[in-house]
């Protein structure tokens, strides 16, 4: 039967993974660090096991408005259930326990977004359909920069010739000066306030295991800053900001080339940077990631509706006050 696993059992489940499963937003850590980003997120681990063959989904627990139960999503980013098994009969038998589990709970809902790299999709028996693609760089190849397009070659160089030079820096600095610098170019793009991070969050982040801060400094000052999560064998780029100087210089660009340079030093086979900001093959963001590699990974969002009876008079109340059902949890804003 499906348990409710504290975060201290969540995490020594995680540890059991093989190491190109231990990504680090599936990690315990990263659901409960996320969940501090909004008031009313509550960390859940509900995980099922025979044996050594282990199934576990980490969601975020919300209180439906207005109604007596409950609904669930992934962290920012990523999530989905993840198994350290390969066997269908092992991972159906999971999955149709943790629907009898929802529904016994109250659950109305879900909403997952399924990381490309952990393929959780098989570990996940609702609907599941691909949404946009997705990048990651292979650390392995003999000369990273090789596998770069010409045009990000060249950014990377324009950035070098600038002065441009990367390094770590302590994640003291996260919620400081870097929670900062996001903030101030998340306002510059019109982006909406839900990305507007308050520092609580950051100093929260700063403390996740394997997080790391790169920052790209001209004369001294740093014009651009990423955050990258490491675990198990991959390095995943999670928030990035730029200053006007820093975006003139291909700042950015510099990043992403001394992370993959560190994560191969390291022995890593990934950085997954992720795709673009929606689902157009033309997206500006994807276009950039592009240019580091041809190594494109689906990214698929999946659902389950635990209460169908409920959720349907919901939704037609909602269409007929002239709310937009188009969305999976279409009553939250």
């Amino acid at each position: 039967m499906i348990e409710r696993l504290p975060p201290d059992e969540a995490r020594q489940w995680f540890l059991l993974l093989p190491p190109d499963r231990r990504l680090a937003t599936l990690s315990p850590d990263y659901v409960i660090t996320d969940a501090g980003r909004s008031a009313g997120i509550e960390a859940v681990f509900l995980g099922y096991r025979e044996g050594p063959s282990m199934w576990l989904h980490g969601v975020h627990r919300s209180a439906v408005p207005g109604l007596d139960c409950v609904d669930q999503q992934s962290p920012y980013g990523y999530g989905g259930p993840w198994t350290n098994s390969d066997d269908p009969g092992f991972i159906g038998r999971a999955w149709n326990e943790y629907v009898e589990h929802c529904r016994r709970d109250g659950v109305l809902a879900e909403f997952v977004r399924v990381h490309p790299l952990a393929m959780s999709w098989r570990a996940y028996g609702g609907e599941i359909r691909e949404n946009r693609a997705t990048v990651a760089i292979d650390l392995t190849q003999v000369d990273v920069r090789m596998g770069y397009e010409t045009r990000c070659r060249t950014a990377v160089r324009k950035a070098e010739k600038s002065g441009v030079a990367v390094s770590v820096v302590s994640n003291e600095h996260i919620s400081t000066s870097f929670a900062r610098m996001y903030r101030d170019a998340m306002t510059a793009i019109g982006a909406d306030k839900f990305y507007l991070f308050e520092d609580g969050y950051f100093r929260s982040m700063s403390a996740l295991p394997g997080i790391q801060l790169v920052g790209g400094f001209v004369s001294g000052e740093c014009v651009a800053a990423a955050l990258f999560l490491i675990s198990g064998t991959t390095m995943e780029y999670h928030l990035s900001a730029a200053t006007d100087t820093g975006r003139r210089l291909a700042a950015t660009s510099a990043l992403v080339d001394g992370a993959a340079q560190q994560g191969k030093a390291a022995g890593l086979r990934y950085l997954y940077l992720g795709g673009g900001t929606d689902s157009n093959p033309n997206n500006p963001l994807l276009f950039f990631k592009r240019g580091f590699s041809q190594t494109t990974l689906p990214f698929c969002i999946g659902h389950t509706i635990f209460r169908a009876g409920l959720y349907q008079s919901l939704r037609d109340e909602h269409r007929a006050r002239g709310g937009d059902v188009s969305r999976v949890l279409f009553y939250r804003n």
